[in-house]
């Protein structure tokens, strides 16, 4: 912060008031003693010690004004180097394109991912409102391990970590009806050779994906046998300009903002995930029966109703209970 200018001067005006008190005292005194013993030489010399006494206060004054004046440049000229590099970060955040960073975190790709969601949902066209996922990516809940930093003046009730963030613009996104899909490929028979944590998350993640689906007709999940498979590296969420590639499964992710960049990729791996051969290997998921679906996910699509997905969650959640 600036330095207080009244600090300064109290601190200049001190020294030089104590200066001219001692100069007033010594003419004063040496006037005294001039006409009291009647020699002009004693006058003299007191007088021109006292102008030594008295140049020697300035001079130091001086020399205090000139410290005050250099830390004053030296705090402006660093606030100065602060905002300026505050600004310049928010510009390029804010301009520069395409703009590539790396989250080795995974409450901090949470967080963006969260950001990015919600951006999106602040546009007013139906088609900028839109979510693509491919794959799964494992940011509902934290890591084991993971233990949230309370943010000052935050009350513990009210305090939110990036996972229920995320979760939070999940949520939004389902209620302001956004057109959500998410290619995938679930998991199928074999279920019942994955470890017992595995068959938790899944299940667990598949409720949810039952959640947002029954709650908006514009969500759907697209299960096919070229998309990348549940619970692997390489998930990607696309929204809006930001692409987000996670590219390990302890949460680091590679962050790449550019709007042309993410309508390829969206638009590229679409025609991947829905390039299946045999119609089985495509099954799309929804609320609500789909219109346009062969023109959408092409002609080896097959589409099934929310309840049919529920059906199959049931159906895992009682076998994960008798085991």
């Amino acid at each position: 912060m600036f330095r207080s200018n009244y600090g300064n001067a109290a601190k200049i005006a001190a020294p030089i008031l104590c200066a001219a008190s001692f100069l007033l005292l010594s003419y004063q005194f040496g006037t005294f003693g001039a006409f009291s013993t009647g020699t002009l030489r004693s006058y003299a010399l007191f007088a021109c010690s006292s102008a030594l006494v008295a140049l020697a206060v300035l001079l130091v004054v001086y020399i205090q004004w000139l410290q005050y004046a250099a830390n004053d440049y030296v705090s402006k000229m660093a606030e100065i180097d602060y905002v300026e590099n505050r600004h310049c970060k928010d510009l390029i955040q804010h301009f520069r394109r395409p703009l590539v960073s790396l989250e080795t975190k995974p409450e901090n790709v949470a967080e963006v991912a969260a950001g990015a969601i919600r951006d999106v949902l602040k546009r007013s066209t139906e088609e900028g409102r839109r979510v693509i996922f491919f794959g799964a990516a494992s940011l509902q809940t934290p890591p084991k391990g993971w233990v949230p930093v309370r943010a000052e003046g935050v009350d513990a009730e009210d305090e939110q970590s990036p996972h229920q963030i995320y979760q939070g613009a999940l949520e939004a996104a389902a209620s302001s009806r956004a057109h959500v899909e998410r290619y995938v490929r679930l998991i199928g028979k074999e279920f019942d050779n994955r470890s017992i944590t595995a068959k938790n998350d899944y299940v667990k993640w598949l409720k949810n994906q039952l959640s947002q689906m029954t709650r908006n007709e514009n969500f759907v999940l697209i299960d096919s046998t070229r998309a990348p498979k549940w619970g692997t590296s390489g998930a990607r969420i696309m929204a809006g300009e930001v692409l987000i590639d996670l590219t390990h499964k302890s949460g680091a992710a590679i962050v790449i903002r550019d709007e042309r960049i993410a309508a390829e990729q969206i638009a590229s791996g679409i025609k991947a995930a829905i390039s299946v051969q045999q119609p089985g290997n495509l099954t799309v998921y929804s609320k609500v029966q789909i219109s346009d679906l062969t023109s959408r996910f092409g002609p080896k699509a097959q589409h099934r109703l929310s309840s049919e997905l529920l059906n199959d969650y049931v159906r895992l959640k009682t076998s994960l209970s008798n085991n």
